[in-house]
């Protein structure tokens, strides 16, 4: 060490001694480290064995990295050789940097030498890994910050908005909630730009790698949906981890409005879905989709469809695309056309019969020419159409041309007995005659009215009789008739009826018959009518005398 410190000392003299002693050094570095250890400790001069090795030995700082004391060696390194000579000599392959970067604390936070200033840190673009561990030198860490000396991690994001936040506003942080929204709002000016300069980098390793970070204010979402920087990937990212909902698009780029929708990160809204579906490079498929959901179809059913709140090329687009899609369920399709304010002359081409049901039900297709011809090979839908636009119908009868089976069906439906009394009234002789059950819906339609039955044909009329539910009903539509009818048509009904009714229309019989209020009433008119010879009216029965012959007084 003397020696060292004479040739030191007296170098301008000793030049080949000292390149000697250095070339020896760095040829056996590990011998030399117990030498190092005693120099620093009792050399006289200590800066200049470090700058003089480092000149004739660039190489130094990289042996020093690996060795036993390498801290300490880094240490008067960076204390006494000049800053450029190191950068530009002693980092190969950038191994200064990697070192100080992952250990620096060794060096700088530590009883260690430190240099005279941290520019040198800078130059050597170093990017601590802890800010943690530097906590011991408080000035090394205020120069990293405004420098931005760090890598960004979870861990230094938050000890930067911890340590260099106003104290008043450390309440406000929410770093692992709402991150990006806690820098913006009480961030150093240092952390948002150098957020700002590697926002993609900080995306991946924070943000999202956050597993609570979910609760990201608007203002803050918007922001980074925005930045050009960010590939749609880190934007669709953003959008699925977050909890906010959006009220509308307004400020969201349009490229983000399919995954906005398909996450329902927007509020579900008649206007919303509409505004999307206005939009020229949508994508239908997410609305279908999205209206296939039980919680977004309950939710459109409780707001209004407001064609003035939607506009009118809207409203119409988004009603359209409803009604034709047959991609929909047929329960979810059913239940989303209640909501329609619109209705249409036609039915859509492509889309199924229940479907079909569903708008003549609710009214949003009308009846029309068009629609009429479109299900004229289906009695069913046609039927509905009718029953739906009744009035329509009536108006026009000849436009809608029906047959007794759709009248059927007509009279099986909910229209009102006004409407029924037309249908019954259309029904044909023939219809009657062929189709019981026809005929059995007029009579209970006849039996629970009051109706003038002289309004109808004779032959509906007999039909109705003879196919009523019950032979008590079949009695009490037939007494409506016998106000108008003669004795003949009277008998050529009866003969139709179940014994002992039927008996009543053949001459020379005596049928008994039981004794009620219908039969009793029934009966005595006969008499009056002077249909019957005579009547005799027991406890329990009533004993009908028939004329001998049909040639009677």
């Amino acid at each position: 060490m003397t020696l060292i410190d004479y040739l030191l000392e007296h170098k301008e003299i000793n030049t080949n001694r000292l390149k000697s002693a250095m070339h020896y050094i760095s040829h056996n570095f590990e011998q030399s480290e117990d030498f190092f250890t005693a120099y620093f400790i009792t050399g006289k001069h200590n800066a200049e064995l470090i700058r003089y090795l480092s000149g004739e030995w660039p190489g130094f700082a990289s042996a020093a990295i690996s060795s036993q004391h390498g801290a300490e060696q880094i240490a008067y390194i960076l204390k006494f050789v000049e800053a450029e000579y190191v950068c530009e000599n002693m980092n190969t392959e950038n191994l200064l940097t990697n070192y100080l970067s992952e250990k620096g604390h060794h060096v700088l936070a530590s009883d260690l030498p430190l240099p005279d200033n941290y520019n040198v840190l800078k130059r050597l673009n170093v990017r601590f890994h802890d800010l943690l561990s530097l906590e011991k030198n408080h000035a090394l860490l205020e120069f990293v910050h405004k420098e931005c000396l760090y890598i960004i991690t979870v861990e230094n994001v938050h000890y930067v908005l911890q340590a260099f936040t106003d104290a008043k506003d450390v309440g406000n942080i929410k770093a692992e909630k709402a991150n990006y929204t806690s820098i913006l709002a009480v961030g150093s000016e240092q952390l948002k730009k150098y957020i700002e300069e590697n926002l993609a980098y900080y995306l991946e390793e924070v943000f999202l790698s956050l597993p609570d970070n979910s609760e990201e204010s608007e203002t803050a979402i918007k922001i980074l949906l925005n930045q050009e920087k960010l590939k749609s990937d880190h934007k669709t990212k953003i959008i699925s981890k977050q909890n906010y909902i959006f009220e509308n698009f307004e400020g969201i780029p349009e490229n983000l409005w399919f995954h906005l929708l398909q996450k329902e990160k927007v509020a579900i809204s008649w206007k919303n879905i509409s505004e999307y579906l206005g939009y020229k490079d949508n994508d239908k498929s997410v609305v279908t989709s999205l209206l296939g959901r039980q919680n977004v179809i309950d939710t459109l059913s409780k707001l209004e469809f407001s064609i003035t709140e939607l506009g009118k090329d809207n409203s119409s687009i988004l009603s359209y695309f409803i009604i034709q899609n047959d991609e929909l369920k047929n329960t979810d399709y059913c239940q989303l056309i209640k909501c329609l304010p619109y209705s249409y002359t036609n039915f859509p081409k492509l889309i199924s019969e229940e479907k079909q049901v569903c708008l003549a039900r609710e009214r949003k297709v009308r009846l029309t020419e068009d629609s009429f011809r479109f299900l004229e090979k289906n009695n069913q839908l046609v039927a509905i159409l009718i029953s739906k636009n009744f009035d329509t119908y009536q108006k026009d009868k000849k436009k809608y041309p029906i047959d007794d089976d759709i009248r059927e069906l007509l009279l099986s439906s909910k229209i009102n007995n006004k409407d029924k009394l037309t249908v019954c009234l259309d029904v044909t002789p023939n219809g009657a005659v062929e189709n019981k059950h026809l005929s059995l819906l007029v009579a209970n339609f006849l039996l629970s009215n009051e109706v003038d039955c002289s309004q109808f044909d004779d032959t509906v009329l007999s039909s109705a009789i003879i196919n009523a539910q019950t032979s008590s009903d079949s009695i009490q539509l037939l007494m409506k008739c016998l106000l108008t009818w003669d004795e003949k048509k009277t008998m050529e009904v009866l003969a139709e009826l179940p014994e002992p009714f039927s008996e009543i229309s053949s001459y020379g019989k005596r049928p008994k018959i039981d004794k009620n209020q219908i039969n009793l009433k029934f009966a005595r008119l006969l008499k009056t009518k002077g249909f019957i010879s005579s009547l005799r009216e027991g406890k329990n029965s009533l004993k009908i005398n028939t004329f001998k012959s049909s040639i009677h007084a």
